[in-house]
């Protein structure tokens, strides 16, 4: 992994390994055609998998669970999860959620970078764990911004 101000992740195999992973190959991946992403805990997520399907605080809160686009999610992680560590990605395929998915303008003032003409994937219920095509560990600084790998592809 590049050791500059850049993140990087690692994804989570199913045998519970690791794949390195830098910030232009998470940029790469993530932008593929109809894939929605939410950033959470690493101990929401195992919950998840305990539990057999995935829940968010504001499902209970707000009635839907925050996801974003791929253009969408570093402004939102910026926003919204400066400073964790304690954070993964996923990397959902919108047709495979059983729960409804609506596109709909942001919840609150947008995130810097993002335009209030923006639409945000909002799920209206529990994300069933098959439509999780990939979890990828965010490793960050702790004073540091989410940020493109710009010297990269």
């Amino acid at each position: 992994m590049k050791s500059s101000n850049n993140y990087g992740v690692r994804e989570l195999s199913a045998q519970n390994g690791y794949a390195s992973r830098d910030a232009s190959e998470l940029a790469d991946s993530i932008k593929e055609h109809h894939m929605i992403y939410h950033i959470t805990s690493k101990k929401e997520w195992a919950s998840a998998q305990e539990q057999g399907e995935y829940t968010a605080p504001s499902l209970q809160t707000e009635g839907f669970i925050h996801c974003s686009t791929a253009a969408q999610v570093i402004h939102v992680a910026n926003a919204f999860y400066r400073g964790r560590t304690d954070l993964v990605l996923l990397k959902l395929a919108e047709d495979r959620i059983k729960s409804q998915v609506k596109w709909e303008a942001p919840a609150g003032p947008p995130a810097l970078g993002i335009s209030e003409s923006d639409s945000f994937p909002h799920i209206y219920g529990t994300i069933n764990l098959d439509a999780v095509i990939a979890v990828l560990e965010i490793t960050t600084p702790l004073d540091a911004n989410f940020q493109p790998d710009t010297n990269g592809k």
